[in-house]
């Protein structure tokens, strides 16, 4: 192991209460130490920010390590690739500050396979657990694939929107996640739609969605595609049965319509709530 452990200490009794903060870092890092602190511990040598030395214009690729935002790495949307293992996991933090307290998290995550990041010229500090590659540098693939695999994934570059199926274990620890993304900054709000099913299951991804991000593999089941995927049906079928103009179709609009129950596939579906994920609404 080639991390280095610091602790800022209150006390030398050996007592757990004595640590302040502690982290095991690797790569470059930064650490802040108060006037308020008594003692502090390091398993490596440290220099003064003022005295380490600085890029002479932020890096392109984001190396393993903490970086400064705006002096070693740039604001923007980075791609990285870590293992479909938690192990391989690749974790990363947006930061505040370099203290080592809880309060200095803006977000955090530990995603596997492809994942995309946004750090923010707000930001403070980037930590990463392996090498990001900017946005426009990223490969991308000639067409959007039908076949998801584990990670994140653009709408519209890395996969097409339309219907899905996956098939977990029976298990909720066999359970496949995924979310439906506004956005890839970490921050709860992004999250437009999220579930962890078991067993078979389907999940819709709308071309208004920005990211999917998945724990198993994905088809396009192309049995199941929303017949209303253009601009003028999508329109008509709103205009036809969202009779509140809420962007949402109800069961008792459904009945009013006289569509009820209505099937995957029909183009009102992908405007109504699927509770058990049956491909069939408002059947009760």
């Amino acid at each position: 192991m080639d991390s280095c452990s610091w602790r800022r200490l209150s006390g030398v009794s050996g007592e757990f209460s004595d640590i302040i903060a502690i982290d095991n870092p690797n790569g470059q890092f930064y650490v802040e130490i108060f006037d308020t602190d008594k003692y502090f511990n390091t398993g490596c040598e440290l220099t003064p920010l003022d005295a380490w030395p600085k890029p002479e214009e932020p890096l392109s690729t984001i190396p393993i390590g903490t970086h400064i935002v705006g002096t070693d790495v740039s604001s923007g949307i980075y791609a990285g690739k870590a293992g479909t293992d938690v192990l391989d996991s690749c974790s990363w933090r947006r930061l505040s500050g370099v203290s080592g307290d809880i309060s200095d998290v803006i977000a955090i995550d530990n995603p596997q396979g492809q994942f995309y990041v946004e750090i923010f010229d707000t930001d403070k500090y980037f930590n990463t657990g392996c090498e990001l590659t900017p946005l426009d540098a990223w490969p991308q693939p000639e067409e959007p694939l039908s076949t998801i695999q584990i990670g994140t994934h653009i709408v519209g570059t890395d996969i097409s929107p339309g219907i899905y199926v996956g098939k977990a274990g029976t298990d909720v620890l066999d359970s496949c996640s995924w979310m439906r993304l506004s956005g890839v900054s970490g921050d709860i709000s992004e999250i437009i739609a999220i579930d962890n099913p078991q067993g078979q299951f389907y999940v819709e991804i709308f071309d208004t969605d920005e990211y999917l991000s998945t724990s198993c593999v994905l088809e396009l089941d192309d049995s199941v595609q929303p017949q209303g995927t253009n601009d003028a049906e999508v329109g008509n079928a709103l205009e036809m049965y969202d009779d509140n103009e809420d962007g949402r179709i109800t069961c008792a609009e459904a009945r009013n319509h006289s569509i009820a129950p209505v099937r995957r596939g029909h183009p009102a579906y992908r405007f109504m709530r699927d509770a058990d994920d049956d491909g069939i609404v408002c059947e009760g």
